[in-house]
Parts: structure tokens; C-alpha cells; sequence
């Protein structure tokens, strides 16, 4: 299990990425509002700390909560914004009602709430920041189940879902799949376009594992690569695409942690028709 760690363990490698954060290309986006975050938890984890109160109700729940911030694993702090912030949303509360009012607190009131300026991506539901899904409404939505066309990244083989104020990503833990699942009683037609990322300079090769077919292969670079793998037929079910590279993971330069391969970026399905016929789809 991810979600929990020795006491602290996750909590300063969330640091450390962090900080590797601003020696990459990523640091405008996620690198500050990921500070925002860290910030924040620490200033309300330490009023339960510091000003104890044990009979007090309030005190009590946050106080809970900022233990089990202590042993979060590193499924909770992955990516931006990551799921700590919805899972210490009690003690944010708590933290609020028990914080003594008056000037000389304002300090503490601001570095506990800096979380509120990323509050619009934290409330987001989790999972759909992996893809985009464009198209007409009764070829994307099942109206009777309200279930949708998707992407699925197995979180055994992908990292937690990053994102920027523009971008959203996931990064491999090595070769990987992604299964596209098509809820609908017939298949639908639809483009689908993604940009692909590494740390270093390798091959990398999309393959369908429905007939091997090799639906693009190319370099990443450290410069987004965009890929169009166009007429793509999702039939009733899954279908599984197999991401692989000529390398085995590595850890960034950058200092972060994880070993990693490359990242697949902004995936968009653009549904464009009703299928009849079953097929690959050509790259370009």
C-alpha cells in the first residue's frame, strides 16, 4: 500500500520533488502552487501541535487529521494538486474554527488558507485531469448510466494524474498501457491526440495489442511531441494501447525521486462518428 509511510517519509520527499520541480519546465505552473499546498498543511498541522487543546471538540477532529498527515504515503502527495488536500479537509476546517482571532494571527491565517488559491483544481473530481473527451453527446454518453468513453492509466503502471493551470499529464513507471473503454452497444470513430515527453532522448513505440498493429513510433525529446493517431474504431468494450520505450526508467537530473520513462500529455478523444467496421487508425 502508497497511502501510508514511516512517519514524515512522504511528506519530505513531496518536499523534495517539489524543489526538483524548479529546475524543470514545469516550475511557472506546478512548482508554485505546489508550495502553496505544502505550506498550508504545515501551518494548520502546527497549530495542533503547538496549541493543544484536548477538550475541545475541534481540537480533537484536527488534531486526527494532522496525525494522519504525519504517515500519508506517496499516493496521497503525487502530483498537483494531489489528493492531501481533500484528504485533510477537516483539519482546514478545524484549523479555521480554533485559530484565535486578532492581528497578531493574520499571519498564521494566511500561510493556513494559501491552499484556497488552488482551491478550483483541488475540488476537481480526481481522474479527470487524464483525459478530454470531445464529440457529439450521444456518441460520447450512455444516457441511461451517464457512463462515458475513457481513458484508463492502470495506476500500477502510471504515476498519480499531474497537472498545470494548462497542461495534464501522467508519467509512466516503465513500459505501460492505457485501455480505452467504449461504454456504448457499437463502436464509435474517433481521433486521438496526445503529446509525449521525456527526461532524456528515446524511442518510443504505441502498439495495439488487439493485432500488435505499431500505431506510431517516434523520439521524445525533452520538447512536447505532438502524436495523431486518427479514425481510431473503439469498439464495445476495451481496447488496450501498449506504450513502449528502447530504455529502461530513469531518475530525472531534476532531482525527483520517482524513476521514470516518459510521460503522455493532453490525450484527447475527438469522437467523430458512429463505426462500422473495425480498424487501427493511421498516425500522422
Amino acid at each position: 500500500m502508497r497511502n501510508f509511510d514511516w512517519p514524515f517519509a512522504a511528506y519530505a520527499r513531496k518536499w523534495v520533488e517539489t524543489a526538483a520541480v524548479f529546475k524543470t519546465d514545469d516550475a511557472g505552473s506546478i512548482g508554485v502552487w505546489s508550495v502553496l499546498m505544502l505550506v498550508a498543511v504545515t501551518a494548520q498541522w502546527l497549530l495542533f501541535v503547538l496549541r493543544p487543546r484536548w477538550s475541545d471538540p475541534w481540537w480533537r477532529l484536527g488534531a486526527t487529521y494532522a496525525a494522519l498527515l504525519v504517515v500519508l504515503g506517496d499516493a496521497v502527495w503525487e502530483g498537483y494538486p494531489g489528493a492531501a488536500l481533500r484528504v485533510l479537509l477537516p483539519m482546514t476546517l478545524a484549523f479555521n474554527v480554533l485559530l484565535p482571532r486578532g492581528r497578531q494571527w493574520r499571519a498564521w491565517f494566511v500561510l493556513g488558507n494559501l491552499a484556497v488559491l488552488c482551491s478550483s483544481d483541488i475540488l476537481k473530481p480526481p481522474g479527470q485531469e487524464s483525459f478530454q473527451l470531445e464529440g457529439a453527446r450521444a456518441l460520447r454518453i450512455v444516457e441511461a448510466s451517464g457512463r462515458t468513453v475513457e481513458a484508463i492509466f492502470p495506476d500500477e503502471q502510471w504515476f498519480q494524474a499531474e497537472r498545470s493551470r494548462f497542461d495534464y499529464w501522467r508519467w509512466s513507471r516503465g513500459d505501460a498501457e492505457v485501455v480505452f473503454r467504449n461504454p456504448q452497444e457499437f463502436p464509435v470513430v474517433a481521433d486521438v491526440v496526445f503529446d509525449v515527453k521525456s527526461a532524456d532522448d528515446r524511442k518510443l513505440t504505441v502498439l495495439s495489442k488487439t493485432d500488435g498493429a505499431v500505431l506510431w513510433t517516434g523520439a521524445t525529446v525533452k520538447v512536447l511531441q505532438e502524436v495523431r493517431i486518427r479514425g481510431v474504431v473503439l469498439p464495445p468494450g476495451d481496447i488496450l494501447w501498449r506504450f513502449e520505450s528502447d530504455q529502461s526508467p530513469e531518475q530525472p537530473s531534476s532531482g525527483d525521486p520517482r524513476k521514470v520513462s516518459f510521460s503522455v500529455r493532453n490525450l484527447e478523444i475527438r469522437i467523430t462518428g458512429r463505426g462500422v467496421a473495425e480498424k487501427t487508425g493511421t498516425a500522422k
